[in-house]
């Protein structure tokens, strides 16, 4: 964050959340948002390495368009890192180009250019998640914490997604509680009850579909996902409305009752996604599956598999 950003850096370590953060401050700091199409970069290691890494380094010579920098991402880059092609640019680096590859571990010769990327010990990972969940204008109880520890783990980028969608769960309460960890986030082995509310959504049929079967074996009730399904489409259906309207984010973010930006904005990019009509079928089909079940007209389990084919056909 502070001083002159270095033409090459290898970005090593495990924690991959705190890699795509530092990439974002780097980027922020040297490429203006209307020129990032001509001089932002992401490529995979593979890709490199499969092409040659002449390509590589024609890209770094390469002046940048409209700005005093560039920036190139490789990511994955262990095997182009083995190429004594890249320690001699590494020497020797152009200094309008920032060359960021990311690593699990660096070569030697590469060493003195490393930043590793640890995750955090069980402390640390409690002050950040506080400080996530503040992002996400929320309070974390003690037990809530330590239950989306014991759940999710200490990696930095499922701590984050859990966050976003606890604070989605819990709506306009301040503060997340133990028993919201529980009701949304499964054990680490099982998916839970947003990914497949993202899933049918977005119209991910075959992930959908095991991602239920999962959850139901798991003894979560399919009643209770029907519900959760169905309070994500009006969600959707109101930010749709509003979008139409030309309302703001926020006031859209408000009307659904998300304090969180990124899941106010995802709800309103699946809104995109579907027609007016499009939402009102789909919550006729899960208000019907909702009275099949209980005049017993079809078991819950046969209902939640038809509504979430049909959900991702229509």
């Amino acid at each position: 964050e502070k001083g002159a950003i270095r033409p090459f850096y290898i970005f090593a370590g495990v924690e991959e959340y705190l890699k795509e953060e530092a990439v974002e401050k780097i980027k922020k700091k040297l490429i203006d948002p209307s020129q990032e199409a001509f001089n932002y970069y992401v490529k995979q290691g593979d890709e490199v390495f499969s092409s040659g890494i002449s390509s590589l380094l024609g890209a770094c010579q390469t002046v940048p368009f409209f700005s005093q920098k560039k920036l190139i991402v490789v990511k994955n880059a262990e095997a182009a890192c083995k190429l004594k092609d890249i320690a001699e640019y590494a020497r020797d680096p152009v200094p309008s180009t920032c060359l960021i590859l990311t690593v699990l571990k660096t070569e030697t010769a590469l060493k003195k250019y490393e930043v590793m990327f640890y995750s955090p010990f069980v402390p640390e990972a409690k002050a950040w998640i506080r400080k996530r969940a503040a992002e996400e204008g929320k309070k974390m109880t003690e037990p809530a914490v330590n239950a989306l520890l014991e759940r999710a783990g200490t990696g930095l980028g499922l701590l984050s997604k859990e966050i976003e969608k606890l604070a989605l769960f819990s709506g306009r309460k301040e503060s997340i509680e133990e028993e919201d960890v529980r009701a949304v986030i499964s054990s680490r082995e099982a998916p839970d009850v947003w990914n497949l509310v993202d899933c049918v959504a977005e119209r991910r049929k075959d992930e959908a579909l095991r991602s239920a079967g999962i959850l139901i074996r798991e003894g979560i009730s399919p009643g209770y996902l029907i519900a959760m399904m169905a309070r994500q489409f009006r969600m959707i259906m109101i930010a749709k409305q509003l979008i139409e309207k030309k309302r703001s984010s926020a006031e859209i973010g408000a009307a659904i009752g998300s304090r969180s930006p990124r899941q106010t904005g995802k709800v309103m990019e699946q809104g995109r996604k579907f027609s007016q009509k499009e939402l009102e079928d789909n919550l006729n089909r899960l208000l019907d599956t909702e009275f099949n079940i209980k005049s017993g007209r079809i078991s819950e389990d046969l209902a939640l598999e038809i509504l979430v084919s049909k959900l991702c056909s229509a």
